[in-house]
């Protein structure tokens, strides 16, 4: 009867290996538990609401946190709450430094130049010549990236606070948003420039924030006396997080005379579209969004101001193996420009600190909405951490699927 019941649980075992069902909980102990880590595409408020509870507890890799304890911070912050009702993310604070930084090169530059305003945007190579605004100072290497540091959020009682647990607490520092306001406003010819991001389309909460930090800088600029004189005026360009849409944005910007500089895209995928296009035209852009390292590869008229995925990348893997002390983890990507390279470098890095990665598992934006088949195969693998290089639409999806498995608290 004992022989006959061991091969029973025996052949047991062996059915349930063979259909990949996941190991039990150990209990309840917070070890037991995954924990969620994102790039900083999961990096909005939005995240937090769709997720619907299940975003409690997570990490999120940003380049900008709104800690008014810093003066400079706090007027920026001030200003934008009284005109928006709400209070700045970080793509509302590198497209209001953006703008500040294109409006410092249009009045080195002398004139509404294209080639003139490049060169004032190229000469700024260092913390000393560069633009210091609320997300830090922003200065160009050669090949038009920025150096900036990272910061660490975590969702706290539904909200994205600063987390205890930092890599890099660099500040920002006191700049000021927008200086002393003569008694004159801007007049004359306004100069023009163009301001793309996805205004519509799944993407849109990001794009509403890139266009009010554009709209408070303006409006603080040309009620101080505009840009060498004359009034700063946005030509908007929608192009819906779409590469096919940012190349018909692109070439609309490049087709205006009178636009002399972009300031976009938001999305690694569509500042690559656009790429080829304002070279050619010879027209600058910056990109207070797009972490793609070959955004600015091989052009001399594209620039950014944050950082790009390889140093993402390592951040996000340093910070799980070093800061969280984690051995294991399961990377979810999106399957463009920005949710591959991101995957790709967090892997690297992982590797070299022996954090093992488990498994990457692909999707893609907008097309995936069930994630409970690619969650049970990751449960399978019992991660300590789920990492996301993504956006928040999919990641609070994902969030979610992890919860009502059991993968998350």
């Amino acid at each position: 009867m004992a022989r006959t019941t061991f091969a029973t649980l025996a052949l047991c075992a062996l059915a349930l290996l063979s259909t990949g069902c996941p190991p039990a909980k150990k209990g309840a102990g917070s070890d037991d538990y995954s924990v969620i880590v994102g790039g900083d595409g999961v990096f909005s408020p939005d995240y937090v609401k769709l997720a619907e509870g299940a975003a409690e507890g997570t990490y999120i890799i940003t380049p900008y946190i709104n800690d008014t304890s810093s003066p400079g911070i706090k007027a920026f912050s001030d200003s934008f709450k009284a005109k928006f009702s709400q209070d700045p993310d970080a793509w509302a604070a590198l497209t209001y430094d953006a703008v500040g930084t294109v409006a410092v090169a249009i009045e080195k530059a002398g004139k509404p130049d294209r080639t003139a305003i490049r060169d004032a945007l190229a000469a700024m190579k260092s913390k000393e010549t560069g633009y210091v605004g609320v997300t830090g100072v922003t200065f160009f290497d050669a090949n038009g990236d920025c150096a900036k540091p990272a910061l660490i959020a975590e969702v706290k009682g539904g909200a994205l606070a600063k987390s205890s647990l930092q890599i890099d607490t660099t500040s920002a520092g006191d700049a000021q948003a927008g200086g002393e306001k003569p008694a004159k406003a801007a007049e004359g010819d306004p100069i023009v420039i163009g301001v793309a991001g996805p205004f519509t389309g799944q993407l849109q909460k990001f794009g509403e924030m890139i266009k009010a930090g554009a709209e408070l800088k303006v409006e603080e600029l040309n009620a101080s006396g505009g840009v060498l004189g004359r009034p700063l005026k946005i030509e908007w360009g929608d192009d819906e997080g779409n590469n096919s849409k940012a190349a018909n944005v692109a070439n609309t910007f490049a087709a205006n005379p009178a636009l002399c500089v972009v300031v976009g895209h938001f999305n690694s995928t569509c500042s690559l579209a656009g790429k080829a296009i304002y070279k050619n035209a010879e027209i600058p852009a910056i990109t207070p969004g797009s972490t793609n390292v070959q955004v600015c590869e091989g052009s001399d008229w594209y620039f950014r101001n944050l950082y790009r995925d390889d140093f993402q990348g390592y951040i996000c893997a340093d910070f799980v193996s070093k800061s969280l002390k984690k051995k294991t983890c399961v990377v979810f990507f999106d399957n463009d420009d920005y949710g591959t390279g991101l995957k790709d470098f967090f892997v690297k890095r992982a590797k070299e600190n022996g954090l093992e990665v488990l498994e990457t598992i692909e999707y893609n934006r907008e097309s995936t909405t069930d994630f409970t088949p690619l969650i049970t195969k990751a449960k399978y693998k019992a991660p300590e951490v789920i990492f996301i290089a993504g956006v928040y639409n999919e990641a609070a999806l994902i969030a979610k699927a992890c919860k009502k498995a059991g993968l998350t608290k």
